[in-house]
Protein backbone atom coordinates (compact mmCIF):
# COMPACT_ATOMS: atom_id res chain seq x y z
CA UNK A 1 0.00 0.00 0.00
CA UNK A 2 1.20 3.48 -0.80
CA UNK A 3 1.39 6.10 1.92
CA UNK A 4 -1.14 8.35 0.19
CA UNK A 5 -3.93 5.82 -0.29
CA UNK A 6 -7.06 7.13 1.41
CA UNK A 7 -10.34 5.64 2.57
CA UNK A 8 -10.24 2.39 0.63
CA UNK A 9 -13.70 0.89 1.00
CA UNK A 10 -13.71 -2.89 1.25
CA UNK A 11 -16.82 -5.00 0.72
CA UNK A 12 -19.94 -3.58 -1.00
CA UNK A 13 -21.84 -6.82 -0.61
CA UNK A 14 -19.37 -8.80 -2.72
CA UNK A 15 -19.65 -12.59 -2.44
CA UNK A 16 -15.99 -12.79 -1.31
CA UNK A 17 -15.04 -9.59 0.50
CA UNK A 18 -11.36 -8.66 0.56
CA UNK A 19 -9.32 -10.13 3.41
CA UNK A 20 -6.95 -7.14 3.48
CA UNK A 21 -8.57 -5.25 6.40
CA UNK A 22 -8.62 -8.45 8.48
CA UNK A 23 -4.97 -9.16 7.68
CA UNK A 24 -4.00 -5.59 8.60
CA UNK A 25 -5.87 -5.89 11.90
CA UNK A 26 -3.14 -8.22 13.14
CA UNK A 27 -0.22 -6.22 11.75
CA UNK A 28 1.14 -2.94 13.12
CA UNK A 29 3.52 -2.42 10.17
CA UNK A 30 6.63 -2.58 12.32
CA UNK A 31 8.97 -1.30 9.59
CA UNK A 32 7.17 2.07 9.65
CA UNK A 33 7.21 2.56 13.42
CA UNK A 34 9.33 5.32 14.93
CA UNK A 35 9.93 7.25 18.18
CA UNK A 36 6.41 8.74 18.03
CA UNK A 37 4.48 5.54 17.26
CA UNK A 38 1.39 4.30 19.05
CA UNK A 39 -0.90 1.39 18.20
CA UNK A 40 -4.52 0.95 19.24
CA UNK A 41 -7.06 -1.84 18.94
CA UNK A 42 -10.47 -1.09 20.43
CA UNK A 43 -14.10 -2.20 20.40
CA UNK A 44 -17.02 0.07 21.35
CA UNK A 45 -20.28 -1.84 21.83
CA UNK A 46 -23.80 -0.38 22.06
CA UNK A 47 -26.33 -3.04 23.10
CA UNK A 48 -29.84 -3.09 21.68
CA UNK A 49 -32.23 -1.99 24.45
CA UNK A 50 -35.86 -1.01 24.82
CA UNK A 51 -35.46 2.47 23.37
CA UNK A 52 -32.49 2.19 21.04
CA UNK A 53 -28.85 1.17 21.16
CA UNK A 54 -28.09 2.49 24.62
CA UNK A 55 -27.67 4.04 27.04
CA UNK A 56 -25.50 1.06 28.00
CA UNK A 57 -22.12 0.87 26.30
CA UNK A 58 -18.79 -0.93 26.67
CA UNK A 59 -15.21 -0.48 25.53
CA UNK A 60 -12.32 -2.95 25.18
CA UNK A 61 -8.81 -1.72 24.38
CA UNK A 62 -5.28 -2.77 23.55
CA UNK A 63 -3.04 0.35 23.72
CA UNK A 64 0.70 0.43 22.98
CA UNK A 65 3.28 3.18 22.63
CA UNK A 66 6.96 3.35 21.72
CA UNK A 67 9.38 4.66 24.36
CA UNK A 68 11.53 3.39 27.20
CA UNK A 69 9.06 4.41 29.92
CA UNK A 70 5.38 5.10 29.32
CA UNK A 71 2.31 5.10 31.55
CA UNK A 72 -1.42 4.57 31.22
CA UNK A 73 -3.33 5.94 34.22
CA UNK A 74 -0.08 6.16 36.21
CA UNK A 75 0.90 2.51 35.61
CA UNK A 76 4.45 2.84 34.33
CA UNK A 77 5.81 0.16 32.02
CA UNK A 78 8.05 -0.36 29.01
CA UNK A 79 6.95 0.86 25.61
CA UNK A 80 7.23 -0.85 22.22
CA UNK A 81 10.81 -1.89 21.41
CA UNK A 82 11.53 -0.55 17.92
CA UNK A 83 14.45 -2.99 17.56
CA UNK A 84 12.37 -6.11 18.18
CA UNK A 85 12.37 -8.93 15.66
CA UNK A 86 9.05 -9.57 13.91
CA UNK A 87 8.94 -12.89 12.10
CA UNK A 88 5.58 -14.67 12.01
CA UNK A 89 4.60 -13.12 15.33
CA UNK A 90 5.06 -9.75 17.00
CA UNK A 91 5.90 -9.53 20.71
CA UNK A 92 5.52 -6.05 22.21
CA UNK A 93 4.49 -4.26 25.40
CA UNK A 94 0.85 -3.21 25.74
CA UNK A 95 -1.94 -2.23 28.12
CA UNK A 96 -5.28 -4.08 28.13
CA UNK A 97 -8.31 -2.23 29.51
CA UNK A 98 -12.09 -2.58 29.66
CA UNK A 99 -14.87 -0.32 30.97
CA UNK A 100 -18.63 -0.86 31.14
CA UNK A 101 -21.30 1.85 31.49
CA UNK A 102 -24.61 0.26 32.49
CA UNK A 103 -26.67 3.39 31.84
CA UNK A 104 -26.23 4.67 35.39
CA UNK A 105 -22.83 3.59 36.72
CA UNK A 106 -19.45 3.72 34.98
CA UNK A 107 -17.36 0.68 35.90
CA UNK A 108 -13.79 1.79 35.19
CA UNK A 109 -10.91 -0.63 34.70
CA UNK A 110 -12.86 -3.84 35.08
CA UNK A 111 -9.83 -5.18 33.26
CA UNK A 112 -6.53 -3.30 33.48
CA UNK A 113 -3.29 -5.16 32.81
CA UNK A 114 0.09 -4.30 31.34
CA UNK A 115 2.55 -6.79 29.91
CA UNK A 116 3.83 -8.45 26.77
CA UNK A 117 1.37 -8.97 23.93
CA UNK A 118 1.72 -11.72 21.35
CA UNK A 119 0.28 -10.95 17.92
CA UNK A 120 0.01 -13.61 15.22
CA UNK A 121 -1.62 -13.39 11.76
CA UNK A 122 -5.06 -14.12 13.24
CA UNK A 123 -4.84 -13.25 16.94
CA UNK A 124 -3.74 -10.72 19.56
CA UNK A 125 -3.44 -11.61 23.24
CA UNK A 126 -1.96 -10.41 26.52
CA UNK A 127 -2.45 -12.42 29.71
CA UNK A 128 -0.95 -12.13 33.20
CA UNK A 129 -1.00 -15.03 35.64
CA UNK A 130 -2.45 -14.06 39.02
CA UNK A 131 -3.38 -15.71 42.31
CA UNK A 132 -6.96 -15.31 43.49
CA UNK A 133 -7.41 -17.35 46.64
CA UNK A 134 -6.15 -20.92 46.25
CA UNK A 135 -6.53 -20.97 42.46
CA UNK A 136 -4.31 -19.43 39.78
CA UNK A 137 -6.16 -17.22 37.30
CA UNK A 138 -5.23 -15.21 34.24
CA UNK A 139 -6.23 -11.58 33.69
CA UNK A 140 -5.97 -9.70 30.42
CA UNK A 141 -7.56 -10.09 27.02
CA UNK A 142 -7.41 -11.55 23.55
CA UNK A 143 -9.28 -11.65 20.30
CA UNK A 144 -8.96 -14.35 17.67
CA UNK A 145 -10.21 -14.33 14.08
CA UNK A 146 -11.77 -17.47 12.65
CA UNK A 147 -11.78 -18.53 8.98
CA UNK A 148 -14.96 -16.54 8.32
CA UNK A 149 -13.50 -13.22 9.51
CA UNK A 150 -15.39 -13.26 12.83
CA UNK A 151 -13.62 -12.00 15.95
CA UNK A 152 -13.94 -14.00 19.17
CA UNK A 153 -13.09 -11.71 22.09
CA UNK A 154 -12.26 -12.70 25.67
CA UNK A 155 -11.45 -10.18 28.45
CA UNK A 156 -11.01 -11.25 32.08
CA UNK A 157 -10.36 -9.27 35.28
CA UNK A 158 -11.09 -9.72 38.96
CA UNK A 159 -14.20 -7.52 38.87
CA UNK A 160 -15.49 -8.07 35.35
CA UNK A 161 -14.94 -9.22 31.82
CA UNK A 162 -16.63 -10.49 28.69
CA UNK A 163 -16.77 -13.16 26.03
CA UNK A 164 -18.35 -12.06 22.75
CA UNK A 165 -18.41 -12.53 19.01
CA UNK A 166 -17.98 -9.57 16.64
CA UNK A 167 -18.61 -9.69 12.89
CA UNK A 168 -19.33 -7.63 9.75
CA UNK A 169 -22.30 -8.16 7.44
CA UNK A 170 -20.66 -6.84 4.22
CA UNK A 171 -24.06 -5.70 2.91
CA UNK A 172 -23.01 -2.18 1.90
CA UNK A 173 -20.37 0.48 2.50
CA UNK A 174 -21.39 1.07 6.10
CA UNK A 175 -21.38 -2.60 7.12
CA UNK A 176 -17.99 -3.41 5.55
CA UNK A 177 -14.45 -2.64 6.77
CA UNK A 178 -12.61 0.44 5.58
CA UNK A 179 -8.89 1.21 5.30
CA UNK A 180 -7.26 4.63 5.48
CA UNK A 181 -3.53 4.98 4.83
CA UNK A 182 -2.01 8.46 4.78
CA UNK A 183 1.23 10.34 5.32
CA UNK A 184 4.85 10.14 4.24
CA UNK A 185 7.92 8.12 5.25
CA UNK A 186 8.46 10.29 8.33
CA UNK A 187 4.93 10.69 9.75
CA UNK A 188 2.01 8.48 8.70
CA UNK A 189 -0.88 6.43 9.98
CA UNK A 190 -2.77 3.33 8.92
CA UNK A 191 -6.34 2.68 10.04
CA UNK A 192 -8.73 -0.26 9.77
CA UNK A 193 -12.28 0.71 10.79
CA UNK A 194 -15.37 -1.48 11.12
CA UNK A 195 -18.04 1.14 11.77
CA UNK A 196 -21.24 -0.88 11.74
CA UNK A 197 -20.67 -4.45 12.89
CA UNK A 198 -22.65 -6.91 14.99
CA UNK A 199 -21.82 -8.37 18.39
CA UNK A 200 -23.31 -10.89 20.78
CA UNK A 201 -22.03 -12.33 24.04
CA UNK A 202 -21.85 -12.46 27.83
CA UNK A 203 -20.66 -9.49 29.91
CA UNK A 204 -19.75 -9.39 33.60
CA UNK A 205 -19.63 -6.46 36.06
CA UNK A 206 -19.37 -6.44 39.87
CA UNK A 207 -23.17 -6.17 39.95
CA UNK A 208 -24.35 -8.69 37.37
CA UNK A 209 -23.66 -10.95 34.40
CA UNK A 210 -25.78 -10.19 31.34
CA UNK A 211 -26.18 -11.37 27.77
CA UNK A 212 -26.10 -8.48 25.29
CA UNK A 213 -26.17 -8.00 21.53
CA UNK A 214 -26.23 -4.98 19.26
CA UNK A 215 -24.05 -2.83 17.03
CA UNK A 216 -20.34 -2.36 17.53
CA UNK A 217 -17.40 -0.34 16.25
CA UNK A 218 -13.84 -1.69 15.90
CA UNK A 219 -10.71 0.21 15.04
CA UNK A 220 -7.08 -0.75 14.63
CA UNK A 221 -4.93 2.32 14.09
CA UNK A 222 -1.15 2.65 13.94
CA UNK A 223 -0.08 6.29 14.32
CA UNK A 224 3.55 7.00 13.50
CA UNK A 225 3.31 10.65 14.47
CA UNK A 226 2.95 12.75 17.63
CA UNK A 227 -0.54 12.56 19.09
CA UNK A 228 -2.40 15.86 18.75
CA UNK A 229 -5.85 16.56 20.28
CA UNK A 230 -9.06 15.59 18.51
CA UNK A 231 -12.82 15.20 18.97
CA UNK A 232 -14.64 12.10 17.68
CA UNK A 233 -18.23 10.91 17.79
CA UNK A 234 -20.03 7.69 16.87
CA UNK A 235 -23.80 7.72 17.46
CA UNK A 236 -26.37 5.03 16.58
CA UNK A 237 -30.09 5.71 16.22
CA UNK A 238 -32.91 3.28 16.91
CA UNK A 239 -33.55 2.68 13.19
CA UNK A 240 -29.89 1.73 12.62
CA UNK A 241 -28.75 5.11 11.26
CA UNK A 242 -25.23 6.11 12.29
CA UNK A 243 -23.60 9.53 12.48
CA UNK A 244 -19.88 10.07 13.06
CA UNK A 245 -17.35 12.90 12.98
CA UNK A 246 -13.60 13.29 13.43
CA UNK A 247 -12.26 16.79 14.15
CA UNK A 248 -8.57 17.24 15.08
CA UNK A 249 -7.93 20.68 16.52
CA UNK A 250 -5.50 23.12 18.12
CA UNK A 251 -6.03 25.72 20.85
CA UNK A 252 -5.65 26.17 24.57
CA UNK A 253 -6.66 22.56 25.15
CA UNK A 254 -3.53 21.38 23.35
CA UNK A 255 -1.38 22.65 26.21
CA UNK A 256 -3.73 21.60 29.04
CA UNK A 257 -2.11 18.96 31.26
CA UNK A 258 -4.74 18.68 33.97
CA UNK A 259 -8.14 16.97 34.04
CA UNK A 260 -10.47 19.86 34.76
CA UNK A 261 -12.48 21.65 32.09
CA UNK A 262 -11.92 25.36 31.47
CA UNK A 263 -14.73 27.85 31.91
CA UNK A 264 -17.41 28.21 29.24
CA UNK A 265 -15.49 30.80 27.21
CA UNK A 266 -12.04 29.18 27.17
CA UNK A 267 -13.38 25.67 26.55
CA UNK A 268 -14.83 26.84 23.23
CA UNK A 269 -11.58 28.42 22.02
CA UNK A 270 -10.44 25.73 19.57
CA UNK A 271 -9.20 25.83 15.97
CA UNK A 272 -10.36 22.82 13.89
CA UNK A 273 -7.72 21.35 11.57
CA UNK A 274 -10.16 19.13 9.64
CA UNK A 275 -13.94 18.84 9.32
CA UNK A 276 -14.85 15.28 8.37
CA UNK A 277 -18.21 13.65 9.21
CA UNK A 278 -20.71 11.25 7.64
CA UNK A 279 -24.19 9.83 8.09
CA UNK A 280 -25.37 6.31 7.23
CA UNK A 281 -29.12 6.11 6.62
CA UNK A 282 -30.54 3.05 8.36
CA UNK A 283 -33.43 2.81 5.87
CA UNK A 284 -31.66 3.25 2.52
CA UNK A 285 -28.12 2.17 3.43
CA UNK A 286 -26.76 5.30 1.73
CA UNK A 287 -23.81 7.22 3.18
CA UNK A 288 -23.75 11.04 3.07
CA UNK A 289 -20.48 12.90 3.68
CA UNK A 290 -20.15 16.42 5.02
CA UNK A 291 -17.21 18.65 4.18
CA UNK A 292 -17.89 21.14 6.99
CA UNK A 293 -18.34 20.09 10.61
CA UNK A 294 -18.33 22.37 13.64
CA UNK A 295 -18.09 20.83 17.13
CA UNK A 296 -18.19 23.11 20.18
CA UNK A 297 -17.50 21.59 23.62
CA UNK A 298 -19.75 23.42 26.07
CA UNK A 299 -19.52 23.68 29.85
CA UNK A 300 -23.06 23.60 31.25
CA UNK A 301 -23.75 25.17 34.63
CA UNK A 302 -24.84 22.59 37.16
CA UNK A 303 -23.65 19.62 35.08
CA UNK A 304 -20.46 17.66 35.69
CA UNK A 305 -19.89 16.71 32.05
CA UNK A 306 -19.76 18.82 28.88
CA UNK A 307 -22.21 19.02 26.01
CA UNK A 308 -20.97 18.91 22.41
CA UNK A 309 -22.82 21.18 19.99
CA UNK A 310 -22.60 19.62 16.52
CA UNK A 311 -23.35 21.05 13.07
CA UNK A 312 -22.45 19.38 9.75
CA UNK A 313 -23.20 20.51 6.21
CA UNK A 314 -22.07 19.92 2.62
CA UNK A 315 -22.14 21.79 -0.68
CA UNK A 316 -25.48 20.19 -1.67
CA UNK A 317 -27.22 21.82 1.28
CA UNK A 318 -27.53 18.65 3.36
CA UNK A 319 -27.09 19.27 7.07
CA UNK A 320 -27.26 17.69 10.53
CA UNK A 321 -27.52 19.56 13.82
CA UNK A 322 -27.78 18.28 17.40
CA UNK A 323 -26.36 18.34 20.92
CA UNK A 324 -24.41 15.30 22.14
CA UNK A 325 -25.18 15.32 25.86
CA UNK A 326 -22.70 13.35 27.94
CA UNK A 327 -23.95 11.43 30.96
CA UNK A 328 -20.77 9.82 32.27
CA UNK A 329 -17.01 9.85 31.77
CA UNK A 330 -13.86 7.77 31.85
CA UNK A 331 -10.35 8.46 30.63
CA UNK A 332 -6.91 7.14 29.76
CA UNK A 333 -4.05 9.37 30.89
CA UNK A 334 -1.09 8.67 28.60
CA UNK A 335 2.39 9.78 29.66
CA UNK A 336 5.90 9.31 28.36
CA UNK A 337 9.11 10.27 30.16
CA UNK A 338 11.52 12.47 28.22
CA UNK A 339 14.62 14.55 28.94
CA UNK A 340 16.21 11.86 31.15
CA UNK A 341 13.07 11.42 33.27
CA UNK A 342 12.92 15.09 34.22
CA UNK A 343 9.57 15.65 32.48
CA UNK A 344 6.80 13.67 30.83
CA UNK A 345 4.49 14.46 27.95
CA UNK A 346 0.83 14.05 28.86
CA UNK A 347 -2.22 13.21 26.76
CA UNK A 348 -5.76 12.97 28.17
CA UNK A 349 -7.92 10.54 26.22
CA UNK A 350 -11.47 11.16 27.50
CA UNK A 351 -14.53 9.04 26.73
CA UNK A 352 -18.08 10.36 27.21
CA UNK A 353 -21.19 8.18 26.67
CA UNK A 354 -23.70 10.54 25.02
CA UNK A 355 -27.38 10.93 24.15
CA UNK A 356 -28.34 12.86 20.98
CA UNK A 357 -30.58 15.81 21.92
CA UNK A 358 -32.55 18.21 19.65
CA UNK A 359 -31.50 16.25 16.57
CA UNK A 360 -32.62 17.54 13.18
CA UNK A 361 -31.34 17.52 9.63
CA UNK A 362 -32.11 17.19 5.94
CA UNK A 363 -30.46 14.93 3.34
CA UNK A 364 -31.58 14.87 -0.32
CA UNK A 365 -34.75 16.68 0.77
CA UNK A 366 -35.55 14.06 3.43
CA UNK A 367 -36.21 15.48 6.90
CA UNK A 368 -34.34 13.77 9.74
CA UNK A 369 -35.42 13.79 13.39
CA UNK A 370 -35.59 11.44 16.35
CA UNK A 371 -39.38 11.19 16.00
CA UNK A 372 -38.77 8.99 12.94
CA UNK A 373 -35.26 7.66 13.67
CA UNK A 374 -35.67 6.98 17.37
CA UNK A 375 -33.24 7.68 20.19
CA UNK A 376 -29.57 8.21 19.41
CA UNK A 377 -26.84 7.04 21.80
CA UNK A 378 -23.12 7.01 21.27
CA UNK A 379 -19.61 7.80 22.37
CA UNK A 380 -17.69 11.09 22.22
CA UNK A 381 -13.93 11.18 22.47
CA UNK A 382 -12.55 14.54 23.61
CA UNK A 383 -8.78 14.52 23.94
CA UNK A 384 -6.34 17.20 24.97
CA UNK A 385 -2.62 17.61 25.47
CA UNK A 386 0.22 16.62 23.16
CA UNK A 387 2.09 13.32 23.30
CA UNK A 388 5.60 13.61 21.85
Amino acid sequence: MGYLERKTFIGNGEPKPSLLPYQLTFNQLASRQNWASSSWWFFILLPKQEHGYGPKQLMFVFASRSGKEIAVNKRWHKGIDLEREVNGKDNFQTCVSHWHFDGETMYDELVFETGEAIMKPNSLEMWNQKTDGPNPVKYGGEFVMDNEGNFHVDYEGKNGGAKFKFWNLHENESTSPEITDMGNKFFNYNLVAMRNAQFKGEFRTPKETVNLEGIGYFQRVVMNLPMMPWMWNWTIFEDGSIYSYFVPYMGLNAIRRGNRLYNRVFERMILPLAHGSNFHDGETGEVTRFNKTVVIPTVVKGREYPDFQVYSKNVKGDYIKFIARSNSHTRFLLERRVIKRLWQTRFNYNEYPVHAMNFRGKINGKELDTKHMGNGYGNCEYTWGISL
